[in-house]
C-alpha cells in the first residue's frame, strides 16, 4: 500500500466523521426512492423513512414544502434535498 495509507493524518480509523441526520420522504411504494433506500440500508446507514401521500402530501405540497413539487426528497441535517429534472 502507498504511504498516504499509512500516514494517519489521512485516516479516520481512530476519528470516525460524524453522521448526518438523515429523513428520507416519499410515498408509500417501491418507486424512486427504492435504490436510496436499498443503499442506505446496505451501508447500515441510519435514516428515518417518512411516508406522504394523500392530503398530507397535497397539503404539504400546496404549503411549497418539496423542492420542484416532488418527491423524493431526502433532508441532510435539516437541509432539503431534490431530484431537479
Amino acid at each position: 500500500r502507498g504511504p498516504a495509507l499509512q500516514n494517519p493524518a489521512h485516516t479516520t480509523a481512530t476519528r470516525p466523521p460524524a453522521m448526518p441526520k438523515l429523513v428520507l420522504t416519499y410515498f408509500p411504494v417501491r418507486a424512486k426512492a427504492e435504490a436510496l433506500r436499498m443503499i442506505l440500508d446496505y451501508g447500515k446507514v441510519e435514516y428515518e423513512f417518512v411516508v406522504t401521500g394523500g392530503e398530507a402530501y397535497g397539503k404539504a405540497k400546496a404549503e411549497g414544502a418539496f423542492p420542484f413539487d416532488q418527491v423524493p426528497v431526502l433532508d441532510v441535517d435539516g437541509e432539503r434535498l431534490a431530484q431537479s429534472g
